[in-house]
């Protein structure tokens, strides 16, 4: 019934105002299922929740889900009932919905209370509950005394309490808090964090620097973090999860330059420069290109678009060369997708930061072109485009057109009859490149027979786009004997 009730326009009309009749029954509802102990029903009820927060206003969700799912909470929380992990979830939508007004009272209170050692009786929930406090901390001002109980349990005898706190309140905290009591209270936890006994804790602490770097002052990252992170990547990450902490580094790079710029932190006053911010990641991302951990190639290889740009700022050109020519001929094929997918980020830096890594993707996209398995080359339609017209039609001193129309036939000859859309895909891309003025011979020649062909077979989806497509290649032929002759062709088709 409250499934019905939730749905049904005499509740929740479109501008998501619950009417009074509705109200009533809602909250009737809500009663009559909280003495229910059927997980069934219980699970029921916090789907309702999560449909109603979505649907309500906040300050409707205050008045009319609030109260109902706060004692819920509670209720999961002390008494170690099977619904606590599945409700706490619903209470952090609900925090992040709910007017601010609803998120002072007595709810600090209460999430003290729900952390604490002494009351909560299931290590899990009071994890959950440090999920809680984080989301209240991005909504609104914390008192000293909420303040305080955050610090403390940022030294919990529970390192999962510890790490958690790192992951979620730490890098709310940073927002939420005024930046010098931030500064002078948080921060040196997260320093002591960074060097905490268990591996996960470590972790969890240096992926907290990254995501607090950009709202604090620069002499602070200088002189106390920026130390701290250098020391954990010249490690290599020792005994923590390398797969998470190289997937870690592109971010890191990119946030470094937000904070520094190019040229580094005030050089004139003995600053560190970009390069010397950098020098630590340089030979620990060059590690992972043969690392025999397929995973942690992987992960290097999605950070490749964020590396490539920060190597060539900090004049490693030659290594963003490498890294590019090494995945491109990666045993893994996930590897070499995953490379073919972020080949147009590959391809815009390259063309502005010389002929040795522009070189090496003009390499890269012809190995993918060619390559045996369908998901690489399907990875490499996604925007191949840009690639081939970035790569190869604006090369410089001349176009590269040739080789732009081989790896376009190669991708489109591999391509199944069925698949329309790829062959939308592929027409959209033709167009683009077709829109550039210089001589497209050979592309005509590769991509006609292809469209024609998709005339032939008549699939209606595929027409419009291969019209089109036709269109712009009898618009690029010199010769007018050649235009007349395909007009006349496709009247006769």
């Amino acid at each position: 019934m409250l499934r019905s009730l939730v749905g049904s326009e005499m509740c929740i009309r479109d501008r998501g105002e619950m009417d009074g009749f509705g109200r009533v029954m809602l909250s009737s509802e809500f009663r009559r299922l909280e003495r229910k102990s059927d997980p069934d029903l219980q699970e029921h009820l916090d789907k309702t929740f999560q449909e109603l927060i979505k649907k309500l206003h906040p300050q409707q969700i205050a008045e009319w889900v609030w109260p109902f799912l706060l004692k819920r909470a509670e209720l999961a929380l002390l008494t170690d009932s099977p619904p606590g992990p599945k409700v706490l979830p619903v209470l952090c939508e609900a925090i992040a919905r709910v007017a601010p007004d609803a998120l002072h009272g007595d709810l600090g209170g209460k999430l003290v209370e729900w952390t604490s050692v002494s009351s909560a009786k299931n290590s899990k929930l009071r994890f959950l509950g440090c999920q809680a406090l984080g989301a209240v901390t991005r909504r609104t001002q914390l008192e000293p005394e909420m303040v305080q109980h955050c610090l403390e349990l940022c030294q919990d005898s529970d390192y999962d309490i510890r790490a958690e706190m790192c992951s979620k309140w730490i890098p709310s905290a940073v927002k939420g808090l005024d930046l010098k009591v931030f500064t002078t209270t948080v921060l040196p936890e997260l320093l002591e964090l960074i060097e905490d006994e268990m591996p996960d804790v470590r972790q969890a602490a240096y992926l907290c620097i990254i995501d607090t770097m950009p709202f604090l002052h620069k002499q602070t990252l200088v002189s106390r973090l920026l130390p701290k992170v250098q020391e954990m990547v010249r490690e290599n990450f020792q005994e923590m999860n390398r797969v998470k902490c190289i997937a870690s580094l592109g971010p890191l790079a990119v946030k470094l330059k937000e904070v520094f710029g190019h040229s580094g932190y005030d050089p004139k006053q003995g600053g560190p420069r970009f390069v010397e911010i950098l020098s630590p990641m340089q030979p620990v991302f060059m590690s992972t290109l043969t690392d025999q951990d397929q995973q942690v190639r992987l992960a290097s290889c999605r950070n490749l678009p964020a590396m490539v740009s920060i190597f060539c700022k900090a004049g490693w050109n030659l290594q963003a060369a490498e890294a590019v020519s090494t995945f491109a001929s990666d045993m893994a094929d996930p590897v070499r997708a995953t490379l073919a997918a972020g080949l147009h980020h590959v391809a815009t830096c390259a063309r502005r930061e010389g002929e040795v890594l522009l070189a090496a993707a003009q390499e890269a996209c012809q190995l993918l072109a060619n390559d045996s398995v369908g998901e690489v080359r399907q990875a490499l339609l996604g925007e191949l485009g840009v690639v081939l017209v970035t790569l190869f039609v604006q090369n410089k001193p001349s176009p590269m057109l040739e080789e732009a129309a081989a790896c376009l036939g190669k991708i489109a000859s591999q391509i199944k009859c069925s698949n329309w859309r790829a062959h939308v895909q592929l027409f959209e891309h033709v167009r683009q490149i077709l829109g550039h003025r210089c001589n497209h011979e050979h592309l005509v020649e590769v991509v006609l027979p292809i469209v024609l062909k998709a005339m032939n077979d008549g699939v209606a989806e595929l027409l419009p786009s291969a019209c089109s497509t036709l269109a712009a290649c009898i618009s690029k032929m010199t010769k007018v004997s050649d235009r007349n002759t395909t007009v006349s062709y496709t009247h006769l088709r």
